[in-house]
């Protein structure tokens, strides 16, 4: 089944049957990348196949699962509604996935994945597929928060963030204000900020207009809830500028990830083509981050 059509699926899930729609992360991805198995590959190279395989394998023929960039996939689990019986599944995946990679590599080397998991309850915490994405994002970054290696359900009463929440919008005259004024902040008391630029671009010059700039904005808006509500963005033509206060260089991977993750999310194959840029303003100025992809 193509990507596009497993999101398909999973909005059609999450607005007529009732489940849990989770996001599973491997924690320490990229820790494992400099240790070869017993055959003198890196592990990683491996390790994405054999957790679709194993995810795959541990669940239901009929539960929808995806992948969601290198250590990430979306899960949507039928019929179960509580983190017993999500634990079970989780556990089990874990173990089998540490067990594939101990007979990997050689006895000496100690190596195992850390994976979590961010749970929203459907229909109970809604039936829009991109609401409850961004739910179990949550969790996941409470998870995250909280030293990883677990599972979290979205909890209303925790999250007091408003559901129409994420970066404020503004016209390109407001955001410029906003940037001057913050210039003037960070160059003042020395605090961090980033901002990013995604540019948008039709994959097919064909492509018609109204098409085009549906998909632009359900783009735009699923990045606006990645975002915080203290950040600020606007979109000048085909590129969406955010302001990211307080935000230091060594986070502005993790949130280009997330973005990356949370667009791939929305789901229309490989109609558009996108480019990422960050640029740090303040005591980080020289770090720029840039990567191309499509969506």
């Amino acid at each position: 089944m193509s990507e596009s059509k497993v999101i398909e699926s999973l909005k059609n899930a999450c607005k007529e049957d009732s489940g849990i729609l989770t996001i599973v992360r491997i924690d320490n991805y990229d820790e494992l990348s400099h240790i070869r198995d017993v055959a003198g590959d890196v592990l990683t190279k491996q390790l994405r196949e054999e957790c679709i395989s194993i995810i795959d394998a541990a669940t239901d023929v009929d539960y929808i699962k995806a992948s969601l960039g290198e250590n990430e996939f979306v899960l949507f689990v039928y019929d179960i509604k509580n983190k017993k019986d999500l634990a079970e599944i989780y556990f089990k995946v874990v173990k089998k996935i540490n067990e594939s990679i101990s007979d990997r590599i050689s006895d000496d080397i100690s190596a195992c994945v850390e994976i979590s998991v961010g749970a929203a309850i459907v229909p109970e915490q809604g039936n829009d597929y991109l609401t409850l994405f961004s739910k179990a994002d949550r969790a996941l970054e409470y998870v995250s928060e909280s030293g990883g290696h677990t599972i979290a359900f979205y909890d209303q009463d925790e999250d007091q963030e408003d559901e129409e929440g994420g970066a404020m919008w503004l016209d390109e005259d407001e955001y410029r204000v906003v940037y001057d004024y913050m210039s003037k902040y960070i160059k003042t008391y020395k605090r961090p900020a980033c901002e990013l630029e995604i540019t948008f671009y039709p994959h097919d010059d064909e492509m018609d207009i109204d098409i085009y700039t549906e998909i632009l904005c359900q783009y735009v808006e699923a990045v606006r809830h990645t975002l915080r509500e203290s950040d600020s963005m606007t979109l000048i033509g085909n590129q969406l500028v955010m302001l990211l206060p307080e935000m230091s260089g060594q986070f502005v991977p993790g949130v280009l990830n997330r973005i990356k993750n949370k667009m791939q999310a929305v789901g229309y194959g490989n109609l558009l083509d996108i480019s990422i840029s960050s640029t740090m303003i303040g005591p980080d100025q020289e770090q720029t981050i840039s990567i191309n992809l499509a969506v």
